[in-house]
């Protein structure tokens, strides 16, 4: 999911959000939770980019697939 894809998800469940100068007003935990769900996201997909290019790189014999499961 890229930038673009999490910001109109966010605005399809917050339609106020299409206005710039709209105030939001959010918990700590909120925040800590937006955060957390970004950067595990971000994990997820560069975890997933890294098999892809190890793959490519080697061929298909990855001989060290084992390890990333």
């Amino acid at each position: 999911m890229n930038q673009k894809e999490i910001w109109a998800q966010l605005v399809e469940r917050h339609p106020d959000f299409c206005d710039e100068n709209h105030i939001v007003k959010l918990r700590a935990r909120g925040l800590k939770s937006l955060i957390d769900q970004a950067w595990e996201e971000g994990r997820i997909q560069g975890i997933a980019d890294e098999k892809k290019e190890i793959d490519r790189v080697i061929g298909g014999n990855n001989p060290f697939s084992s390890f990333f499961k």
